[in-house]
């Protein structure tokens, strides 16, 4: 396990590096930045390997408000980045408060449904536990981030069908959630996010204008063709034509020069 993950991160370091080529000098930052990452990562994965996970019961409440606080607080004191105010800055570096919120969630359901039987009484857990998640998503959608809400929403429902739902509850769910989507795209969806959305079903929607991004990133997949272009010769992510070339699309970048 230790092998695999030390040549993946050898691999997205070298691809990183390949798009900082492309940016000059001054975007090496990315590549430094991931290099501490790594070393804050390692030290984390020793740690907890030798750290009781079973201790992390007691603390689960303590974790819950400390992640209520952290989303109120980026309300309040965090930098807005593209539209969405979900950001700390501080010493040139910046994160989300929600990245924390994904394990948060995890560990207080995992707490609650230790100690309570979905089987016997459905309903008030599902309300309870509901009513624990509904706060942390309010308050994500009210940076807005309506992707991390959505993802918190889906961490619930993984983790109820694991702790053991009755099957006919999601058939209730699933009929509430297509009402909320409905009512969602007609009143709650803004113009581009309804625009994301067309453009997932239908990739070649406008590839001018929202379709941009995917349209580049289909280019660059196939530009690769089988054996790639070659590290730090994919003209698509060197030329820029590739939008968060070292984040969000790297998979077009990968496909493309290697």
């Amino acid at each position: 396990m230790f092998a695999s993950v030390f040549l993946l991160i050898a691999f997205g370091l070298a691809e990183i590096y390949s798009v900082a080529l492309g940016r000059g000098g001054a975007d090496l930052l990315n590549f430094k930045k991931q290099i501490l990452f790594i070393a804050v990562g390692f030290f984390l994965l020793f740690f907890f390997a030798f750290f009781d996970y079973h201790n992390l019961r007691g603390l689960s409440k303590y974790f819950y408000i400390f992640g209520v606080i952290l989303l109120a607080g980026v309300l309040i004191f965090g930098q807005t980045i593209r539209g969405t105010r979900g950001w700390f800055s501080f010493a040139g570096f910046n994160f989300q408060p929600v990245e924390f919120i994904k394990i948060i969630l995890i560990i207080f359901l995992a707490k609650y449904f230790s100690g309570a039987s979905l089987k016997t009484k459905p309903i008030k857990h599902l309300l309870l536990s509901g009513a624990g998640l509904a706060l942390l998503c309010l308050l994500v959608l009210a940076q807005p981030d309506f992707g991390s809400a959505l993802i918190l929403f889906f961490l619930w429902l993984a983790m109820i069908a694991v702790a053991g739902l009755p099957k006919k509850f999601f058939l209730a769910i699933g009929l509430i959630i297509a009402i909320i989507a409905g009512a969602g795209w007609a009143v709650y969806l803004k113009p581009y996010q309804k625009e994301r959305v067309i453009t997932f079903l239908n990739p070649s929607f406008n590839p001018l204008s929202q379709g941009y991004n995917i349209a580049q990133a289909i280019i660059a997949v196939g530009a690769g063709g089988i054996t790639g272009r070659g590290l730090g010769f994919g003209s698509q992510s060197q030329l820029k034509f590739l939008p968060e070339s070292q984040t969000d699309f790297i998979f077009a970048v990968v496909a493309e020069e290697l």
